[in-house]
């Protein structure tokens, strides 16, 4: 079988849209042919302090040039956005370091439920602005993920997550994605042999996957 490597931050708001074209590609495959998914934490601000939490509008604005030419990218990719089912609430947003969530995503693969937890976080940061630097903001949300899962109470997974749980997962993310050269995301790479690059169309997606199917033949 088929696997598909994706680094991503939760973050980013083309990861996201990336996301929502990925499921519906693999959604129109044989389940045969469909390849298993890990989902790789990379950071797109890692020098963000750790714990903090700031409003991103104004941040974003002081990052692309200005409230003029940041609404103007804004405004195109909320549209394309919408078109996927996203809806991005930029005024709720907060900034944050988001090696908290990727380690609740990390926990969650334990589980076998690493897509959904990052759906999960991509929706918290996006569209409900939740502060994914709290610990037990982040354990909440880990606590839905995994309803049904014993012991994953959301105290139970917060106290993990304060003894660092995932840690190790995440660093060697971030490494791995430094070796392969990884300088934006989403990156997607298919059975380590097959790159692509940005929140391509759902056609995109499905010939990448075919290409990767008739290399393996």
């Amino acid at each position: 079988m088929s696997h598909l490597d994706v680094y991503s931050d939760v973050a980013c708001p083309w990861c996201f849209i990336g996301k929502r074209r990925l499921d519906q590609a693999l959604a129109k495959l044989p389940e045969a042919e469909r390849p298993t998914v890990r989902w790789h934490a990379y950071q797109l601000q890692p020098e963000f302090p750790v714990g903090e939490a700031k409003p991103a509008r104004a941040m974003l604005e002081a990052k692309f040039g200005g409230a003029a030419r940041f609404a103007q990218m804004f405004e195109r990719v909320q549209g394309i956005a919408a078109q996927e089912g996203i809806r991005y609430d930029l005024d709720g947003q907060q900034a944050v370091n988001t090696g908290l969530a990727h380690r609740a995503v990390a926990v969650a693969r334990t589980h076998g439920r690493e897509s959904a937890a990052v759906d999960a976080f991509f929706s918290a940061f996006f569209e409900q602005g939740q502060n994914l630097a709290d610990v037990d903001v982040v354990a909440a949300i880990l606590a839905r993920v995994l309803d049904g899962v014993p012991g994953t109470d959301a105290a139970a997974l917060a106290q993990q997550l304060r003894d660092g749980a995932g840690a190790d997962d995440v660093q060697a993310d971030l490494k791995d994605g430094r070796l392969l050269g990884v300088s934006g995301v989403p990156f997607f790479v298919l059975d380590e042999r097959l790159a692509m690059s940005g929140a391509q169309e759902v056609s995109t997606f499905l010939s990448f996957l075919a290409e990767g199917r008739r290399r393996t033949a």
